[in-house]
């Protein structure tokens, strides 16, 4: 490892407490002090743990609290040479790294695995009696160099929570009622919560963790617009991470889920729209059968999502052209896609009389006006003419008027059709009311 390895080392400490404990180390290291290095690195492992156990403690957790007071109790004693105080003290070194895993899961299995290991080179280093020979354990530049990289990785470079306990801290993140609702912000609050350096363990399982508890009524994340949030901030910032286990749970609830909780897995499509791409084919037609054949009141949230999604679409299509204007409304304020304006122009070009027409128009085709095409003010014309209820109703002298005068399509093309179709007196009202305008 060179002098240049050894110093981005160091710097990809946490704190400036990580990093000053980890000093001695590389300078024993240096200076070819393998077991100096080894016990130093130890050392500043224990150190370490010891601060992330008071940060725990400082934010309230009750076992990290716990153990610093009886840290600090023994340390006190200490200062008055009670032998107790001693043992106990060196028992809580000897068993850290298990107690901390146990206890709040900072490291993966791997992880403790090799600090298991410093630990053992470490006795070797600093205890004759570990060794049956008479010349002292000598442990190789490699072994050395090891231990270095795994403390700095494993330990001085992580955030204070992890496992039981930032999946804890996370989710009253989440489920609390001040949770961001834009997701720039809710991926500020996830990092400043405990994703800032995470392992993988930890975002697999916060992954888990929300989408499950989306569909679970005992949890505080159930059927909550901060949960999906959450877990749509958690895959912009980890998206290889999460989606393996989006497909797997995604695919999983939608299987086992009851039908009355079937319209959550649509909210989960609206917030991470790849997630559609991850659904199984039995799942899709699932999905598919619930556009076709649920209630109306149901439906009508989920038509609006699946009208984005290839393999969804046709079933939403379906049912989107089975509704009536009533039906159709809370669509209109949800969706402005194509399918949407198509059915909303159908309808209006399907009323019976004067009332229908404007109920039909303010309820269904105003909101959607920016959104029509020429084509589509074309097909409302002709239906006024060919059995539409249109001509003389209120709503579309309005239409025409604000066809007109917003130029949503050319004044001359709109004049001549209206003309050609045999509407020459609405034409002729058209720029009647145009030249009696006050110029100012």
């Amino acid at each position: 490892m060179a002098i240049t390895d050894l110093d981005e080392l160091v710097l990809s400490c946490r704190t400036e407490q990580a990093k000053t404990y980890i000093q001695e180390a590389v300078g024993s290291y240096r200076a070819g002090a393998y077991r100096a290095c080894i016990v130093a690195t130890w050392i500043a492992v224990i150190f370490d743990l010891v601060e992330k156990v008071r940060d725990l403690a400082l934010g309230g957790d009750a076992e990290a609290r716990a153990m610093i007071e009886k840290y600090e109790r023994w340390q006190k004693q200490i200062e008055h040479g009670n032998s107790d105080a001693i043992r106990h003290s060196l028992n809580f070194e000897r068993t850290l790294i298990d107690v901390t895993q146990e206890k709040f899961e900072f490291f993966e299995p791997q992880q403790l695995l090799e600090l298991r290991r410093l630990r053992e080179d470490r006795n070797r280093c600093a205890h004759p009696s570990y060794q049956r020979l008479d010349t002292p354990y000598r442990p190789s530049s490699e072994l050395a160099r090891l231990h270095l990289r795994n403390a700095v990785a494993f330990v001085l470079s992580q955030p204070p929570v992890q496992g039981k306990a930032a999946i804890n801290a996370l989710v009253s993140t989440v489920a609390s009622d001040f949770f961001p609702r834009e997701r720039a912000e809710a991926q500020t609050a996830l990092l400043k919560a405990g994703l800032e350096r995470p392992k993988d363990a930890l975002v697999t399982a916060l992954t888990d963790t929300l989408i499950y508890g989306l569909f679970d009524r005992a949890t505080a994340l159930f059927g909550r617009r901060q949960t999906l949030i959450g877990l749509g901030a958690l895959h912009d910032l980890h998206p290889s991470l999460t989606e393996s286990r989006l497909r797997r749970a995604v695919n999983r609830i939608a299987r086992e889920t009851n039908d009355k909780r079937i319209e959550f897995v649509f909210a989960v499509l609206s917030n991470i729209p790849v997630t559609a791409n991850l659904l199984d084919a039995d799942i899709k037609n699932k999905l598919g059968e619930f556009l076709r054949s649920a209630e109306v009141e149901r439906v009508q949230a989920p038509i609006t999502i699946a009208l984005e999604f290839e393999g969804l679409r046709a079933p939403a299509e379906a049912r989107l052209n089975s509704l009536s204007a009533k039906e159709l409304i809370p669509i209109v304020q949800r969706s402005k896609s194509r399918a949407v304006v198509e059915r909303a122009v159908a309808l209006y070009c399907d009323v019976h009389q004067w009332v229908e027409a404007n109920t039909v128009y303010d309820s269904c085709i105003e909101p959607l006006v920016p959104q029509l095409t020429a084509d589509d003010f074309k097909a409302i014309i002709v239906a006024a003419v060919s059995g539409a209820d249109l001509r003389g109703a209120n709503s579309f002298h309005r239409l025409l008027t604000r066809i007109y005068s917003e130029q949503l399509m050319p004044r001359a093309d709109l004049l001549s059709f209206l003309t050609d179709t045999g509407l020459a007196p609405e034409a002729a009202a058209l720029e009647r009311e145009a030249d009696d305008d006050i110029p100012f």
